[in-house]
């Protein structure tokens, strides 16, 4: 028989009005299993993706990819040596020179310790209220709020380095302006961050050039390559760090988590698979009387298999698209449905002090995307085989004999 009038016959049993609302029920749970696979696996791939992306861009972003250290500090000297040599690496598209050091604020009564970072150039901070004037601090959304800084207050930071006096030494420390509040998209910076003048920075820690250069690059993918590179360059007293030691522990567990959530949520395919096999068998119990009428009229068994894998193959196949639409549209606009629940449910979904991040992530990749759908469809096919070669051995003898 030709492959229409098998998927006509298939698509008849399966959408058939006449059949008993059990085994109707039983085909729709079937169904919504693989929709919720698909959809349940593609979002939650989506949001790792996300979050070691944003984790990777927000820490490349401020720190940069690979950042040239030493223990005595790079005066200007060397600074404009090392500038000139790195310029020579195709594959570097920005050199920031940075100051950075930790130190203690006091604010009304209040001391806390802080990490201050001076730039050469341009930095990755997003200004949201505010502007840079001459001698002023920047300070981040968090730590505004935390310490109940507004623009215009004055916060004093005091310095590691001391000076002698008279009545012994005593810490360096200098009284700033808040100009700006900054934001980051890293909630570790934005709440203990503060942006400083590079002149009055270099003076607050008796530093002449700077602690750190960073330097970005095309593809961080391949920052091994140019670290290579770079290694030819440096000496003896200068080492180099690259974006994946920032938070290793932090990235390392994502990627963990996002292949054992992967597994675990298969398992979801699975029992859906399982549920075609029983909703299947089912269809084929209900169905013996027209199987036994088919191979009397000519059917072949192998005919009579097409059929039924037809019928669980449109399972899986409906299902799996459902869910793959269902599961990319709910992944673009994540952001957005999490904003709809907090106002909901009046509750933070997402505490940027636990994630880190500002925003819930997600990050949509093709690769994994038709992985899941494939699976999904071998999955399917494969639950769909067995009650397809249970309706084909049937003899329509036996049928019609106990009928």
């Amino acid at each position: 028989m030709g492959l229409s009038t098998n998927f006509l016959l298939a698509k008849r049993y399966l959408f058939s009005k006449k059949k008993e609302k059990f085994l109707s029920v039983t085909i729709r749970f079937a169904c919504i299993g693989m929709i919720i696979g698909v959809a349940t696996l593609i979002i939650v791939t989506s949001v790792m993706n996300g979050f070691q992306h944003e984790i990777v861009d927000k820490l490349s972003g401020i720190n940069g990819h690979i950042v040239i250290k030493s223990d005595e500090g790079i005066n200007r000297d060397r600074l404009n040596e090392l500038t000139k040599k790195l310029h020579t690496i195709f594959d570097i598209t920005k050199i920031n020179p940075v100051l950075q050091q930790n130190a203690l604020f006091a604010n009304k009564n209040r001391f806390d310790g802080v990490i201050t970072i001076s730039s050469l150039n341009d930095n990755a901070f997003k200004i949201i209220s505010g502007s840079k004037i001459k001698d002023s601090v920047g300070i981040g959304t968090f730590f505004a709020a935390k310490n109940n800084i507004r623009i215009g207050d004055k916060l004093t930071i005091i310095s590691q380095k001391t000076i002698d006096s008279v009545v012994g030494e005593l810490p360096v420390s200098k009284t700033f302006i808040v100009g700006y509040i900054f934001e980051s998209g890293m909630y570790q910076y934005d709440s203990q961050m503060i942006v400083l003048p590079f002149e009055m920075s270099k003076k607050l820690f008796f530093l002449d050039g700077v602690t750190d250069i960073q330097i970005f690059i095309k593809n961080p993918m391949l920052v091994d390559n140019i670290k290579n590179k770079i290694y030819e360059f440096l000496s003896n007293d200068e080492f180099l760090f690259d974006w994946r030691g920032y938070n290793t522990n932090l990235l390392n567990a994502v990627k963990v988590e996002k292949n054992v959530m992967f597994l675990i949520l298969m398992l979801i395919i699975l029992v859906a698979g399982f549920n075609i096999i029983t909703s299947m068998v089912m269809l084929v119990r209900d169905k013996v009387k027209d199987i036994a009428i088919l191979k009397t009229v000519g059917f072949s068994n192998f005919s009579i298999m097409k059929i039924f894998f037809y019928c669980g193959s449109m399972i899986g196949l409906f299902g799996t698209f459902i869910g793959g639409v269902f599961g990319l549209l709910f992944s673009y606009y994540i952001d957005d449905i999490k904003s709809l629940l907090e106002k909901l449910l009046d509750m933070n979904l997402f505490p940027a002090e636990i994630y880190y991040l500002l925003e819930l992530p997600s990050k949509v990749e093709v690769s994994e995307v038709v992985l899941i759908i494939v699976a999904t469809l071998v999955v399917a096919f494969l639950s769909s085989i067995f009650p397809a070669v249970k309706a084909a051995k049937m003899k329509p003898l036996d049928i019609l004999r106990y009928e």
